[in-house]
């Protein structure tokens, strides 16, 4: 309830081999009254580059719209290096 007051950077992890499609959308933060300032910087991890998205300040609730399919980064396996 009240005011948001935002400034910072909004990380978002996608893992496990979730990508968001075209049109997914996710509501972060409901404000009844509304925000001030706006997000500083939004991090993206885990896609590939290219994926697009929007924010946007929609009637109280900051959200998230994926504009088109993101694709699964590549994922470095470790395996362990054993000595004989």
């Amino acid at each position: 309830m009240g005011t948001a007051v935002l400034d910072g950077i909004l990380a978002l992890d996608f893992s496990n081999g979730y990508a968001p499609s075209l049109g997914d959308t996710f509501t972060f933060l409901t404000a009844t009254d509304g925000f001030t300032d706006t997000l500083a910087s939004v991090e993206i991890n885990g896609l590939e580059p290219g994926f697009e998205y929007e924010i946007s300040y929609v009637n109280g609730q900051l959200v998230f719209e994926a504009l088109n399919d993101g694709i699964p980064a590549q994922q470095n396996i470790y395996l362990p290096l054993v000595v004989r």
